[in-house]
């Protein structure tokens, strides 16, 4: 007996046994394959077997009540190999009915000196076999289709553990519900988190819920303290109940998709949720919006890594996410091999269809070049030998650190191709060379990665080093800034700290201490250095100052002091 038919048997004797005592004989109840799923023995035991031919596939197959009260009338009984050693002398059987179904069997099997007496009173037993009978018929279908929903769900799961994609179900609020092997490996789940609100354990589920539509293939970058994820994601509401729907999220990790194709091409781990360390929140929400239009687009910006990096992020939010994306670093000094090179009858364009190209410094293009790829990009034409042109569908994004309106009117860039690319701008004006919060959340996110790089203990990261970063080095471009944050992690930066007081390299001005300490505890106070608000008494132990000469130093700064808590 399978364990199904097993946890049907426990709570079908329950209803054998109530019949059984008030008719006082013995019962046997049977599912519509004639297996025994309750009984209860008075009188015998020997009925454990039931085959066809016998009084219950006669009240099975016929779907009618079945009474007899002398077997040794019926030929099938008669004929039965076990005749002479039954001592079941009556029999009396109703089908178990559920809607059309006939879906069991409830016998009574009457010795010798029990037939007369339920005979006597036949109608009243035929009326209480068939209300248990009802009764029996919905628990026995309720355990059913629980047990049946219990084992396709138990393939299911089977089916999602041999996955490489990473599975996490949740209920309409965010509850974790399932996750199969691969979501438990990849993001390195204990037992601990396990029906807990997903977005607590992972913040960028936050946004997700938010949003009222299903994710398709978005890129992410997900860290989750113990390690980071870097893949696709896409999601999906599951009614279940009117309005009331779980979702079910599926990550695939970068790893699997570059084993398995080579759709993962140059910048492509690039995301806006990874950028957000670099450029603001204004620039993000743009860039999204124009991202899911894929219209050309210019970026503008005092630094071409970053707009490279939000050209970037704005490939992996696209619907081209899964096609090629190739960056380009524009010389005049190529002429007409460049001219070759991207627009020749077997050219980079013709293999770059359906895909993004991204070119930075297009200013440096020859005006002959600028001028053709602005007609290339407005008739979506390729022009090739004997006449003939190809329709090429590419995505373009042009990453510039010049005002272009300006050198148009100056005759140094190309008026067609300024036309094509000017209808769509993402301006970076607030980068971390000119705005402060930008640098100091820019140079905490670098201290903190290269202190997890070479194992050095973060105390080191003071808002006076921030702060002498902010007035040093701010000036230089990303790369450069990058290499100081690494050494100064890897050799103690002591020769960063100076005495008095500090000159600006950039703009020759000086920048008092009294500023200094002002800006840092005015940082401390409205946490724009470490995300989050200090005591006085937290951002006195900080300074290494009494809070006695910090209130006197607020109420010299003009600090409200009601912005931090005692």
């Amino acid at each position: 007996m399978d364990s199904r038919l097993g946890t049907i048997k426990g709570f079908v004797d329950n209803f054998a046994s109530v019949i059984s005592d008030v008719l006082d004989t013995d019962v046997i109840i049977t599912d519509s394959n004639m297996n025994i799923v309750g009984s209860a023995f008075k009188y015998f035991s020997l009925y454990q077997d039931i085959k066809i031919g016998s009084l219950i596939a006669d009240v099975l197959i016929n779907r009618h009540n079945l009474l007899i009260e002398d077997k040794s009338a019926v030929t099938s009984c008669r004929e039965c190999e076990k005749y002479r050693v039954c001592k079941m002398k009556g029999f009396v059987g109703v089908p178990i009915h559920y809607g059309n179904q006939v879906i069991g069997v409830i016998a009574l099997i009457l010795p010798r000196f029990k037939v007369k007496t339920l005979f006597e009173k036949l109608d009243s037993t035929v009326s209480f076999m068939e209300s248990m009978a009802d009764l029996v018929a919905v628990r026995m279908m309720e355990h059913m289709e629980k047990k049946g929903l219990q084992q396709r769900i138990h393939q299911l799961e089977a089916v999602l553990d041999l996955m490489d994609d990473a599975v996490v179900y949740t209920d309409t609020y965010g509850n974790i519900e399932y996750m199969n092997t691969s979501f438990k490996r990849e993001f390195q789940v204990n037992r601990s988190q396990a029906g807990k609100k997903i977005m607590e354990i992972y913040p960028i589920f936050q946004d997700w819920y938010k949003s009222d539509k299903d994710l398709k293939n978005v890129k992410v970058s997900i860290d989750y303290g113990s390690g980071i994820f870097y893949g696709m994601v896409k999601s999906r509401k599951i009614y279940y109940s009117g309005q009331e729907y779980g979702i079910i999220f599926c990550f695939r990790p970068y790893q699997q998709i570059h084993d398995s194709s080579v759709k993962f091409l140059e910048g492509t781990l690039v995301t806006f949720d990874w950028i957000s360390e670099f450029v603001g929140e204004d620039v993000i929400e743009t860039a999204k919006e124009l991202a899911e239009k894929d219209e050309n687009l210019l970026i503008t910006g005092s630094d071409n890594a970053l707009n490279e990096l939000i050209a970037k992020a704005v490939f992996n939010h696209s619907e081209r996410r899964l096609e090629g994306i190739k960056v380009i670093y524009m010389q005049n000094v190529y002429r007409d091999l460049l001219d070759q090179y991207l627009m020749d009858e077997y050219g980079l364009l013709r293999s770059m269809d359906n895909g993004t190209m991204v070119i930075v410094q297009p200013e440096k293009m020859t005006r002959y070049v600028q001028d053709k790829l602005a007609e290339l990009m407005k008739k979506e034409k390729l022009e090739v030998k004997h006449g003939f042109s190809l329709r090429i569908n590419v995505r373009f994004i042009f990453c510039t650190t010049e005002n272009l309106k300006e050198l148009v009117q100056a005759g140094k860039f190309s008026e067609k191709l300024y036309l094509e690319i000017s209808h769509h701008v993402i301006s970076n004006p607030e980068t971390i060379h000119n705005d402060y919060k930008a640098f100091i959340k820019f140079a905490f996110s670098g201290l903190s990665y290269y202190s997890k790089v070479w194992n050095q203990n973060r105390e080191m990261i003071t808002p006076g080093l921030l702060e002498t970063l902010w007035q040093k080095y701010r000036h230089l471009s990303i790369g450069e800034i990058e290499t100081i944050l690494e050494k100064i992690i890897k050799e103690g930066g002591d020769d960063l700290e100076s005495e008095g007081e500090m000159i600006h390299p950039q703009e020759n001005y000086f920048i008092s201490m009294k500023e200094i300490e002002r800006r840092q505890i005015e940082a401390l106070m409205n946490g724009d250095v470490f995300g989050k608000r200090y005591t006085k008494k937290e951002i006195g132990e900080i300074l290494k100052i009494s809070r006695t000469t910090l209130y006197r130093r607020m109420k010299e700064y003009g600090l409200d002091q009601k912005k931090t808590e005692n």
